[in-house]
């Protein structure tokens, strides 16, 4: 019996060798020191997606799975560092491996990817005469900030007899010390814990360091904090109550503790070694009427706050995480996923239900975008609040291309997430930036590029500034939400600022000298006129914003400057066919992607006839995977392409765009989540990944119905 061994942590198999074998059919049931399978392995379906969410709440606790069964490798962070976890389930004495890294001698059940949708990756397994149903669900409702805000993703079971007859069934889940929040696995310490809540004792297990580092991080994991996975109780009573337990290393919780933190103390806890582990353990009868439905919860945990502040931001050190508001501690929290599993698991579905209308509105390629950016734009933001006035804000970390915190020209592409499902959620994010510059100081007449290195907020980290572009971005932000919320107090409050970026922009704007945008690994240009298109159309944004303000004066002289602007622009940059790159360069060619806050603001810098004209060109450029991003390379940003799709002339040109960013999605050799930056003729990733700009896959559903 596999649980027999469980003390240790089995040798590695590489990967690639186990898909191997099981592509070549080698894997003979019963076969000693092979794999044995219950059942055939036709049941082994290859994904949709080259890597799939499984546990998602922010930058740290953000894990997926990167193979086509989930007993080929490890679930592993985003960054890829593996974190081991199985799920072995017992039936009658009969031991099988569902869920991770399969060992030489494991029985491995067929399990298969069944569905991702917006909050949900679904798997079933057959284990003898059960079938075992996994659901990794991020119950988090972007309508709802207290929602998003929820530190925690559950995994449901579903454990139903298949012959009618009762089974005794365990279900056991085991952990590394990897899941630790520390550099070195040798100095985790991973403690069983109990707690009593309402709906009934929950054990658990905390995985944390003897030393944190707080603030730190080491390859992009975090070094300070605990990571907790909790058994969650059934509300099923109709057969005998299932029993959770948890332990480390033999060490079991003897009792209910009264608090958590006692599970913290180094006296409880083991010391992590290649062979430590801990467990968590489910027993019960499956019967033929009632299916089982375990659940599991994880959740990252600081007792230290989220985000540390610069010293000249405030009198306080850090902003902390905005659950820290809504409950009195740990424990009220722990009560909390017990007592509400299930709404959760409601409450997925109806976003799920959500997200796949707006995509039905389009098509099916659509709705598959929509979902697989849902879960990894909520991964790459840390929910927190301002303990002086209460105000909750948006923490981004700029995933896999620098680490910056809220880098406006991220926020800026991720931008039509928001203004989908829930425009007032761009406001926290510009807060974030306007206490951050108001603190430093900022004396530049521009905007900073960032906020400093996540998780710290102490000035711009980035070596370069991007002053036409973050400028721009800045303004074209706040149109936006004007526009979909109508609240100027907002904007009013930071006046100054956004005066000072216009007056920028409309003397440096519209022809830029050499400097880098946002597509900074494109590097410097000079006389750029897709950044001087972005400029424009900021002008006209601001002058729409002193319009909404009441500032008639100010908003007159803003339109005569934009309308003079956008004629020299189209004047400049229009050849006859396409839109030029570089105003030297009539040969040269690029994305115009900026088009679409344009079109969204109602300012007609490219007017119909002109678009038309440019967007047939782009289309001949179109290669394999997309459209290039500029004539000089062969790679795309797949934000970008759903950003010009929005506005295509025509429902079909915008449904081929979609088409090809699924196919680079569903055909990318890469096994890492959703790339924004991309190869047109390989699909294969050029370094970026699980980067919250895929957000920019919702800006088609702002145009549905206003062709």
């Amino acid at each position: 019996m596999l649980r027999a061994r469980s003390e240790r942590w089995r040798p590695a198999v590489q990967a690639s060798v186990v898909l191997g074998l099981m592509l070549a059919g080698c894997l003979v049931a019963g076969q000693e020191g092979f794999f044995s399978y219950a059942s055939a392995q036709a049941t082994l379906q290859p994904p949709q997606l080259p890597s799939v969410p499984l546990l998602i709440h922010d930058p740290y606790l953000s894990v997926w799975s990167a193979y086509p069964s989930p007993v080929i490798g490890w679930a592993q962070h985003w960054s890829g560092k593996p974190l081991p976890m199985k799920i072995i389930v017992t039936v009658d004495d009969s031991s099988y491996l569902i869920f991770g890294e399969a060992a030489l001698g494991d029985t491995v059940a067929p399990t298969r990817l069944i569905d991702v949708t917006a909050t949900t990756t679904r798997y079933r397994a057959t284990t003898g005469p059960l079938a075992v149903d996994l659901e990794f669900v991020t119950p988090k409702d972007v309508r709802d900030l207290d929602s998003w805000a929820l530190p925690a993703s559950l995994l449901y079971f579903t454990i139903q007899s298949q012959d009618g007859k009762p089974h005794a069934v365990e279900v056991l889940l085991q952990f590394g010390p990897a899941w630790a929040p520390v550099g070195d696995p040798s100095r985790a310490l991973i403690a069983p814990f109990g707690v009593e809540t309402e709906a009934g004792p929950v054990w658990g297990l905390v995985f944390s360091s003897r030393r944190e580092e707080p603030f730190g991080e080491a390859a992009e994991w975090p070094l300070w904090g605990q990571h907790v996975m909790i058994g969650l109780p059934e509300e099923v009573e109709t057969r005998a109550s299932p029993a959770w337990a948890a332990s480390v290393g033999g060490i079991s919780v003897g009792q209910i503790e009264a608090k958590l933190v006692a599970a913290l103390s180094e006296a409880q806890a083991v010391a992590g070694s290649p062979g430590a582990f801990g467990e968590l353990r489910w027993d019960a009868v499956v019967g033929a009427a009632t299916p089982a439905r375990p659940a599991v919860a994880f959740l990252r945990i600081t007792n230290l706050d989220a985000i540390r502040l610069g010293r000249l931001l405030s009198d306080h050190s850090a902003y902390p995480p905005l659950w820290k508001s809504r409950f009195a501690s740990e424990i009220e929290l722990i009560g909390y996923l017990a007592r509400e599993r299930e709404a959760l698991r409601t409450l997925a579905g109806e976003v799920d239900a959500r997200i796949d209308k707006l995509g039905a509105a389009i098509g099916n390629d659509y709705t598959t975008l929509l979902r697989t950016a849902y879960r990894q734009v909520l991964g790459s933001y840390s929910v927190v609040y301002d303990p002086q006035d209460g105000a909750p804000l948006l923490i981004n970390k700029e995933i896999s291309s620098g680490g910056f915190t809220n880098t406006i020209d991220v926020l800026y592409p991720a931008m039509p997430f928001f203004l989908v499902l829930n425009p007032s959620l761009v406001k926290p994010q510009l807060d974030a930036v306007f206490r951050a510059i108001d603190g430093w100081y900022w004396s530049a007449p521009y905007a900073p590029h960032d906020l400093g290195r996540f998780p710290h907020l102490s000035g711009q980290a980035y070596g370069a500034p991007m002053p036409v572009e973050e400028s721009a971005n800045m303004l074209l932000m706040m149109a936006a939400y004007i526009q979909a919320t109508s609240d100027t107090e907002f904007a009013e409050a930071h006046w100054d600022w956004l005066t000072a970026w216009y007056e920028y922009l409309a003397e440096n704007g519209l022809d830029p000298v050499e400097q880098i945008f946002t597509d900074d690994f494109t590097g410097p240009v000079a006389r750029n006129a897709h950044l001087a298109l972005k400029a424009v159309i900021a002008v006209g944004g601001f002058a729409q914003m002193a319009d909404a303000a009441g500032k008639a004066e100010v908003a007159a002289a803003a339109r005569r400057r934009y309308s003079e602007m956008a004629e020299q622009w189209r004047a400049m940059a229009w050849t006859g066919d396409h839109i030029v790159r570089v105003y030297d360069d009539h040969s040269s060619w690029a994305i115009p992607y900026n088009a679409m806050l344009g079109r969204l603001l109602g300012l007609d810098v490219i007017p119909d006839d002109m678009w038309e004209r440019e967007f047939a060109f782009l289309m001949n450029q179109r290669r394999r995977y997309g459209i290039p991003l500029e004539n000089r390379f062969s790679y795309t940003k797949a934000d970008w392409l759903l950003w010009i799709a929005a506005i295509a002339p025509t429902p079909e040109d915008r449904d081929l765009i979609i088409n090809d960013v699924v196919s680079m999605l569903t055909r990318t050799p890469d096994r890492v989540p959703f790339t924004d930056w991309y190869d047109t003729l390989s699909a294969r990733t050029q370094g970026f990944r699980a980067r919250p700009v895929v957000g920019g896959v919702y800006a088609p559903s702002l145009f549905v119905g206003k062709r």
